[in-house]
């Protein structure tokens, strides 16, 4: 019988592609983990990761074995809380992944009413992409998901959580910093530092932007990065 604990354990070195970041997740020592890996190799009797020069990888059994080992893993702590609501009232676990900017901002105020309201409730809202917040539902990773645009997948149901808006910023000395609307022709010509391709803020900048016949194209990108937060940091540096 395979040890959940060990599976664990596989989940995170796999994730991490380092026994060292394995440990630290788990407040483990690494040889620690190190052995939970060789006991679970020698009870499959294939091995999970391979070195290519310095760097870790899994092999071919690890890439099998570590989506249906978070499977079970989810399978077993899914079961642990069934049978603890029978004790304790209302537990479980609540995954939330979330890739808005503005949901992790408004989330976190309430999971922690819900906890309050729920204490045998534990909520982890996961950070992602926009892009990885659907597979990681499907996958059974998440319970709930929050994304700033709705998808076409027919195994998912949306419902609207809350409205935001996209707000355009400038250093206090540029010329617009008192003016009230900018017409969307003027973004033409102005250097912009927008989000990454894979941002829900930039598809939606876009999609609203095409409304007006301008495209990606037609825009001045003077950077591109990665979060809102560095963004406004780096308008208030000029």
């Amino acid at each position: 019988m395979i040890d959940v604990i060990k599976l664990e354990t596989f989940i995170y070195a796999a994730e991490q592609l380092s026994f060292s970041g394995a440990a630290k997740q788990l407040n483990l020592t690494q040889p620690t983990v190190s052995y939970h890996i060789k006991s679970l190799e020698e009870d499959l009797g294939v091995k999970l990761f391979k070195r290519v020069g310095t760097r870790l990888d899994l092999t071919e059994a690890g890439r099998m074995l570590l989506p249906r080992a978070r499977h079970l893993v989810r399978q077993s702590l899914e079961l642990q809380e069934i049978m603890s609501s029978f004790q304790s009232g209302v537990v479980g676990q609540l995954r939330i992944a979330c890739s808005t900017t503005a949901g992790k901002y408004v989330l976190p105020q309430l999971a922690a009413r819900f906890c309050q309201r729920y204490p045998g409730i534990r909520v982890s809202i996961l950070g992602c992409t926009s892009g990885d917040v659907v597979p990681r539902l499907l996958e059974s990773q998440a319970n709930l998901g929050v994304a700033s645009f709705e998808t076409q997948d027919s195994g998912l149901e949306f419902q609207e959580f809350f409205e935001d808006s996209i707000t355009l910023i400038v250093p206090p000395t540029h010329p617009w910093a008192m003016r009230r609307v900018i017409e969307p022709e003027e973004l033409v010509e102005e250097p912009l530092i927008i989000r990454e391709p894979k941002s829900g803020t930039r598809r939606v900048m876009l999609s609203e932007l095409a409304k007006h016949d301008i495209s990606i194209d037609d825009l001045n990108i003077f950077m591109e990065l990665g979060n809102a937060e560095a963004i406004v940091l780096t308008v208030a540096a000029f």
